[in-house]
């Protein structure tokens, strides 16, 4: 789904839109496997380009961020066991959503102190979902570990010579 635009496309927006595009499909890949980790790198976009960038985008570019937003939550909303971070990470990607819509309207606007707390709602939902990304790799260096270690025995099993 993912998209790429050229700087030298030859009209307004093309790279706010080529990041929106990119945001747009991370969300969509946290539907499928490895979604605490898309959705880490959909989120940690989000918050960058619209506090630090000084690109705007077009309000189609945010409605399809909004609504790949809506179409991962309930992936995202898997990761959390705990009904009170459920309702948190729940709140922090509507977060999101005000977020990519303003993000499309002046800039000024969004300036406010109501909007410096939806990036930190957002930034708190990134921080977590990094970390579960982060455990998950670390599961999965140990159990290809455990399996080498497994598959040498065996192997060292299989090749040993009978004594005389």
């Amino acid at each position: 789904m993912y998209q790429t635009l050229k700087l030298s496309d030859g009209y307004p927006g093309a790279e706010g839109r080529q990041r929106a595009l990119y945001i747009a499909d991370e969300f969509d890949r946290a539907r499928g496997r490895d979604t605490a980790y898309h959705a880490s790198h959909a989120l940690h976009s989000l918050n960058d380009h619209v506090s630090k960038a000084q690109l705007t985008i077009c309000v189609q570019s945010a409605e399809e961020i909004a609504r790949s937003i809506e179409a991962a939550t309930a992936h995202v909303l898997s990761l959390f066991t705990d009904r009170l971070e459920r309702a948190r990470a729940a709140l922090a990607l509507n977060k999101a959503e005000v977020i990519a819509r303003r993000w499309s309207q002046d800039r000024e606007s969004g300036d406010t102190a109501v909007g410096r707390n939806d990036l930190r709602q957002v930034l708190w939902l990134r921080n977590c979902c990094h970390n579960l990304s982060l455990l998950d790799d670390i599961e999965e260096f140990h159990s290809m570990r455990s399996r080498d270690a497994r598959i040498g025995r065996q192997t060292e099993r299989l090749f040993r010579l009978p004594r005389d």
